[in-house]
């Protein structure tokens, strides 16, 4: 695969020019060490078991086809991710055991939880806010509709004709350039 793929399946945070194109929840600030909403509204809520995580989702947040962000986009995004056994997918569901969409700006992230019914590791449940890419709901479908559901072939897809919550969409690409 071109280096130059716009799937967010397939590429690590570390790779920050696709935040210009994808937006995660929350941006961690490496100086202060605290996260800032960039899709969500406000901080993340845990619920008094310290076994849920709500987050909101900015009424203002659009994807560039002019649609609204919604929480459906975000479970979306989890479950491509598990269900196709991304790198990402496949560390999160030791943690994470559920995204729920509860309407369409409240996103529950359900964690998982051992025998006494504690979190299993809260703290890199948490982790995963700043870190994945959320995908729009009906473009993932598109994707896969494409790939006839083949995880392989979705994880080698280079999502060309991409739909991004960004500032920046893409222009031109090869293999030596993204624009």
């Amino acid at each position: 695969m071109s280096a130059n793929s716009n799937n967010a399946m397939v590429i690590a945070q570390g790779d920050a020019s696709r935040v210009l194109v994808y937006e995660t929840l929350y941006m961690w600030n490496p100086l202060d060490a605290k996260m800032y909403p960039l899709l969500a509204d406000g901080d993340p809520v845990w619920n008094d078991a310290r076994t849920e995580i709500t987050v909101k989702i900015k009424a203002d947040a659009k994807w560039n086809d002019g649609t609204p962000v919604t929480a459906k986009d975000v479970a979306a995004t989890y479950h491509a991710h598990v269900d196709y056994n991304s790198s990402t997918g496949a560390e999160m569901k030791s943690y994470i055991a559920d995204v729920v969409a509860q309407d369409d700006s409240t996103v529950v992230f359900k964690l998982t939880t051992d025998d006494s019914g504690e979190a299993v590791n809260p703290v890199l449940a948490e982790r995963y806010l700043p870190m994945l890419y959320i995908m729009q709901e009906n473009y993932l479908k598109t994707v896969a509709d494409r790939n006839n559901n083949d995880a392989e072939a979705i994880k080698m897809d280079k999502m060309d004709d991409l739909v991004t919550s960004g500032p920046y969409k893409k222009y031109f690409d090869n293999d030596q350039n993204v624009v």
